[in-house]
C-alpha cells in the first residue's frame, strides 16, 4: 500500500429517487472526522442503469477506508458536473445532508439510499 493511503474496504450500494434508479447520480462520501489540513480522497462513485454504485477512494471500485460518513449527493441533468442539479442542491452539502453510512472492515453492502 503506498504511504499515506488507508485500507479500503469493498462497498456496494444502490440509491433510487421516487423509488426508480438514480442513473447517472453521483455520490460522495465524506468522513465525519476528515481533517480540515491534507484531508484523504473522498470515496465517490456514479451510479448504474440499475440504481447500483460501487465507491472508489484511491483506484477504480476499490472501496473505502472504515468509518463514518456523511453521504452528498448530486444528480445532474445530463450527465455532466456542470449540469443543473436534479436534486436542487439538497444533498450536495455535507453539513446539510441527512444521509449517513459506516463502512467496516471487509465487504459493505449498505442498505439502499432512497430520496424523494
Amino acid at each position: 500500500m503506498p504511504d499515506g493511503q488507508k485500507p479500503v474496504h469493498p462497498v456496494r450500494g444502490k440509491l433510487f429517487i421516487a423509488d426508480k434508479p438514480a442513473a447517472g447520480a453521483f455520490v460522495l462520501f465524506i468522513p465525519d472526522n476528515e481533517p480540515t489540513t491534507n484531508p484523504d480522497p473522498r470515496p465517490r462513485a456514479t451510479v448504474d442503469a440499475n440504481g447500483d454504485f460501487q465507491l472508489s477512494t484511491y483506484g477504480e471500485n476499490d472501496g473505502a477506508p472504515a468509518g463514518a460518513y456523511s453521504v452528498a449527493v448530486t444528480w445532474p441533468e445530463d450527465g455532466r458536473d456542470s449540469a443543473e442539479d436534479r436534486l436542487k442542491g439538497r444533498y450536495r452539502d455535507p453539513g446539510q445532508t441527512k444521509l449517513k453510512a459506516t463502512i467496516k472492515d471487509g465487504p459493505n453492502e449498505l442498505a439502499p439510499f432512497k430520496l424523494k
